[in-house]
């Protein structure tokens, strides 16, 4: 839990000035957004990742950039703010053309270690400790560890169990949580292997929780086993005492690499540590309880009486105008262990019993294969007459879903009927009307609700009559049914465990009532000795619609719902939960046939091209499809010829396993060859790597064209050497990372493209054996050099805006800004600016130019670049004269020193002319011998 004072969380409680910040880290700018979205989702022993999408109009890319993201409340005269950490943004959003709003999706640092595992990176001496382990992990990902004290940090790790194994950083850290017994999160946005503690953090009552339903309970555990994922292979350390007094509640680690060689050491030591753990998962909505991190002990406070541990796993928080958030806890998934032999993963198992009929002539196998929705037969007969087989398939295509407030079923099949059952669970204190409406709606339940105000620098929204603006939408029904019911729906708690009155739609339309909770004289609630059903005279058949339909009553909010329903499936348009299919098989002279009498197709097993082959025929006897000992054929709309194969080829002395197509010469074939996805829900082919648009040249030719196209994939040449050949060119890789276009014959370098390897090199692009250079330089400035790779020949362009030659030719050369030589420039005219529109400021020069140029020295000099030309000129520096009237940057501004001598000779004429007229007075004197 993050750390506030008690002021921030009375205002939580209350109508509240609220707001978001959220900058760009590298930069400190705050992001405009409409919508935030903040929430996580995640269960005990496991990782947590934390995510923030927000709404903006923002369109520059942000992939790669970190965000900050504050929430805060007005308290004394200012915003107080509660920083909830960095967000990494991993990729850019999708490109909604048109939209002015983006979605940008964030995580937290945990993001990081979501890339594969190496054990190059993490350069490990084994045997090693698990705190070292987490600890390199940590380096490797450039990730923070809050703290290095944790449940068995000291647990030894004696190999590299994982680099084989192709997985992530971040599912190591999944087998970590596992062995540690903590729950891995981001906390001040470091990586913290959080412990399971029973002590809460917080409590919750009905101020900052509404319509709070507590679902399940899970413990006491008292039960632990490790296991192998193998039959028979598993152990555990289990609380008889416990397990006779509550029932068996187990925890199961399966094939956790760190435990799974050294169980019977460290099996005891764990179970001591998460015996008896008890919590109850819960659904809930909230105020935005913004300081909780996941996996936080809090305590639900229902009444004054009732208290519930659970854990923080599970918050869905909204902040736009207002704030909604809702919460929720859920269990590990039960296991239940029997005699050390069932695993999870055998939910499906295969029991094969074989029958011997000795008196019949007949031996029988019975197959039975079940899974968690699906149960299948198959029978076989066989004599020395012949074969005979029955197939029956019993395939269960229904589901289970419960949701709290809106009960929304998104794969559900499309039309009436398909909802089994259709149950409202009874609430005390929600339930507070006997007058219900049922609605099927295109629109969430609470759509119509108004929504709360975020305020901005303290103020309040207001529109210009200064009313608080409200907004309020509109639901759409589908379908309503008012229901009057004779009492209201109630819950009730015995003994820890929680009984329900409840409203049932069922799949023919029936609408029942089920009361297991009475009502005693004095008001209070009792568990009726058996439930009673009454049916109410309306029925409602409930329709079905894959893309988007809500199911709730509509005036109490907060309700638990739950549908049993059949999911969309090849049988659905049959309105049965479980499918019967029967085979039959023929067999001739000629030919077996297998038929199912649900499906047009058939197996035949057939002579096709004087090559035994297993065919697929439709319903009139044209193959679509063929398997014999060349290979696999596909056939289209009754052709004799398939129009590709799947096989095995020669050319020359070579065998190539080939898939083709079948064409001739000179010929466009509009068929293709293609890899690709298809949807499983749709069906739809989405090509990725395929060939199209093939034409075959003439016999002698032996020339073909086409289009080979790789769709919505980057092509990976995985070996540092590998690349294209085109001709006379090559495109390929080297040792160092890169890209190089060469010529095949003589092997130089037409084209380089180096990236970035920190510390190692900058980018680079460079061509013809590299006399022409694009680079990044250390300094982070950039560089187009076009001369010799080495050297000082040639003409170097920086982004600085500097241009480095040994000599520069012009027609003539246009001066608005600097250009540095240290050698000569060589021009027929040198022009400076001088037209009035490309000056301002304009004003008259009145200083005194002779005394500038009295007050500079001309010297001999030499430059150090060139000893042979001397120079005469100003010099500048310390123990030298010059004006600073002639100065530009570090050089003498020619223009500037020329236009002072024009200064000079025009002061010195205007002395001249005083003299002149001084002498002309004189001699006019001397003549009147004055």
């Amino acid at each position: 839990m993050k750390n506030i004072n008690d002021n921030f969380k009375t205002l939580t409680k209350k109508i509240k000035q609220q707001n978001a910040k959220i900058t760009l880290i590298d930069s400190d700018t705050s992001l405009n957004f409409k919508e935030a979205k903040y929430g996580f989702e995640g269960q005990l022993f496991k990782t947590i990742m934390k995510q923030l999408v927000i709404t903006t109009p923002i369109l520059n890319s942000l992939k790669g950039k970190s965000l900050n993201f504050k929430y805060g409340l007005y308290i004394n005269n200012q915003f107080e703010y509660l920083d909830l950490g960095e967000f990494y943004i991993k990729d850019d959003p999708e490109d909604d053309k048109g939209k002015e709003q983006t979605e940008i999706t964030a995580y937290d640092n945990l993001v990081h270690f979501m890339k594969t595992f190496k054990q190059s990176e993490m350069n490990l001496t084994y045997p090693c400790t698990m705190g070292v382990f987490v600890q390199r992990m940590c380096e490797v990902c450039n990730v923070g560890l809050y703290s290095t004290d944790f449940f068995f940090n000291d647990l030894i790790i004696n190999e590299d169990y994982f680099t084989t194994q192709e997985i992530t950083y971040r599912d190591v850290l999944e087998k970590v949580a596992q062995a540690t017994l903590t729950t891995i999160i981001i906390k001040d946005n470091k990586l913290y292997l959080a412990p399971i503690s029973s002590n809460p953090v917080e409590t919750l009552d009905r101020s900052y929780l509404s319509k709070l339903v507590i679902t399940d309970k899970f413990g006491p555990v008292n039960a632990l086993v490790l296991g192998r994922g193998d039959v028979e292979d598993n152990i555990e350390a289990k609380d008889d005492t416990s397990i006779a007094q509550n029932g068996r509640c187990e925890l199961r680690f399966d094939e956790n690499e760190f435990i799974q060689y050294q169980r019977e050491e460290v099996i005891n030591s764990m179970f001591e540590k998460i015996k008896g753990l008890t919590y109850y998962a819960f659904e809930a909505s909230d105020i935005g309880v913004m300081w909780l991190d996941p996996a936080d002990c809090i305590a639900l406070k229902d009444n004054e009486t009732d208290i519930y541990n659970s854990y923080y796993l599970d918050a869905d928080i909204t902040i736009n105008t207002g704030i909604k958030s809702t919460t929720q806890s859920s269990i590990p998934d039960e296991t239940e262990t029997e005699y050390k032999v069932t695993t999870e993963e055998e939910k499906k198992y295969l029991k094969v019993e074989r029958l011997a009929k000795k008196n019949e002539g007949l031996i029988q196998d019975l197959i039975q294969e079940t899974s968690e929705y699906s149960e299948k037969f198959v029978e076989i007969e066989a004599s020395l007459d012949g074969i005979s087989q029955t197939v029956e398939s019993f395939e269960d295509f229904t589901r289970e879903k419960t949701q709290v407030d809106n009960l929304y079923i998104e794969d559900v099949a499309e039309g009436e009927g398909y909802i089994l059952d259709f149950i409202v669970y009874g609430d005390t204190t929600l339930f507070n009307k006997k007058t219900i409406t049922l609605c099927v709606s295109t629109k969430p339940k609470g759509y119509g609700e108004d929504v709360g105000l975020l305020t901005q620098s303290g103020e309040e929204i207001l529109t210009e009559d200064n009313q608080s603006l409200v907004i309020t939408r509109t639901s759409y029904h589908v379908i309503t049914l008012e229901l009057e019911l004779d009492d209201i729906l109630r819950k009730l708690m015995v003994d820890d465990v929680v009984y329900y009155d409840e409203l049932h739609v069922l799949q023919d339309g029936s609408i029942t009532i089920t009361r297991r909770i009475g009502v005693n004289e004095q008001g209070e609630l009792y568990l009726l000795p058996e439930e009673v059903v009454t049916t109410l005279e309306e029925k409602l058949i409930l329709p079905t619609n894959k893309e988007q339909y809500y199911y709730f009553i509509d005036n109490i909010d907060y309700l638990r719902y739950y549908a049993k329903y059949i999911t969309q499936n090849d049988y659905s348009d049959s309105f049965l939960t479980k499918m019967e299919l029967g085979t039959k098989i023929e067999q001739n002279a000629e030919a077996v046939k297998v038929a199912w009498n649900q499906i047009s197709e058939f197996i035949q097993m057939m002579i096709i091209n004087n090559n035994a082959s297993m065919a697929v025929l439709d319903e009139d006897n044209n193959i679509l499809m063929s398997l014999d000992k060349e290979g696999q054929n596909f056939y289209k709309n009754g052709e004799t010829i398939p129009f590709g194969e799947l096989g095995v080829k020669k050319v020359g002395d070579n065998n190539y396993i080939s898939f083709s197509l079948t064409g001739d010469y000179e010929e466009t074939i509009s068929d293709g060859m293609c890899w690709g996805i298809t949807n499983k829900t749709t069906g739809k082919f989405y090509p990725i790597l395929y060939i199209k648009d093939f034409s075959v040249g003439n016999e002698n030719s032996e020339i073909g064209s086409g289009k080979l196209i790789l769709e919505g994939c980057e092509l990976v040449l995985d070996a540092l050497a590998s690349g294209i050949n085109i001709g006379e060119l090559n495109i390929h890789g080297d040792v160092l990372p890169g890209l190089f276009f060469t010529d095949a014959n003589s092997g130089s370098n037409l084209l380089t493209i180096l990236n970035e390897i920190s510390n190692v090199r900058n980018a680079s692009i460079s061509m013809l054996d590299g006399n022409i250079s694009f680079y990044k330089n250390q300094a982070g400035s950039y560089s187009f050099k076009v001369g010799q790779s080495s050297g000082s020949n040639g003409v170097l362009l920086t982004d600085d805006g500097s241009i480095q030659a040994d000599s520069v030719y012009s027609n003539q050369l246009s001066v608005e800004n600097w250009i540095s030589c240290y050698g000569t420039i060589t021009c027929d005219d040198l022009i400076e600016t001088s037209v009035e529109n490309k000056k301002e400021n304009i004003r008259k020069y009145d200083n005194d130019a002779l005394k500038e140029i009295l007050a500079t020295d001309i010297y001999y000099y030499n430059l150090k670049k060139d000893k042979t030309n001397l120079k005469i000129g100003a010099v500048i520096g310390n123990d030298y004269n010059c004006s600073n009237e002639i100065i530009r940057k570090d050089g003498i501004d020619i223009y500037s020193m020329t236009a002072l001598a024009y200064k000079a000779i025009q002061q010195q004429q205007e002395e001249i002319d005083n003299l002149k007229s001084r002498l002309k007075n004189i001699e006019k004197l001397l003549a009147k011998g004055e």
